[in-house]
């Protein structure tokens, strides 16, 4: 079973996540996530 947008979004909003741990695809999690954010319109704070 695969997330959908708004759990991964969810997820980040979670400071000490560990993005290595989650299931995806990308094979650099930080990559993966600035382009979920860009998608979703949030910005890194």
């Amino acid at each position: 079973m695969t997330q959908t947008i708004e759990e991964y979004s969810a997820l980040l909003h979670i400071d000490n996540v560990q993005l290595n741990k989650i299931y995806v695809k990308e094979p650099k999690p930080m990559t993966f996530k600035k382009k979920l954010m860009k998608l979703t319109g949030m910005t890194d704070t």
